[in-house]
């Protein structure tokens, strides 16, 4: 709940947060128009969420997955990418943020 809670807090009004499932939580950055910019906020969500002191917790982490829409992309698409960048970063020693891969396919 007190994650939820910060996400409510750092998340501009336009941006979404939604529980997932489990303690995953699916955000969609509507307020950014690039992938930097969503490798940026990722970032400064996860430092945000490791640095407060949850109580009765203390300090918990947070691996991310990100994802930018591609052209022609469905959404059950781009959560499927965002989610394999998830398991990729909890693969590699988790509370960091990996981006997903785009197939060449979905440059086109």
């Amino acid at each position: 709940m007190q994650v939820a809670q910060l996400l409510k807090e750092y998340l501009p009004d336009n941006d979404l947060a939604a529980r997932w499932g489990g303690e995953e939580f699916l955000i969609l950055l509507l307020s950014v128009s690039s992938s930097v910019e969503v490798a940026q906020r990722a970032e400064e969500l996860r430092t945000c969420l490791a640095t407060y002191n949850h109580p009765n917790v203390g300090q918990v982490t947070a691996s991310l997955g990100i994802a930018s829409t591609t052209g022609g992309e469905t959404p059950e698409t781009l959560i499927a990418r965002a989610d394999a960048a998830l398991y990729r970063a909890k693969q590699q020693g988790r509370n960091r943020v990996c981006g997903a891969e785009v197939s060449p396919t979905q440059l086109i």
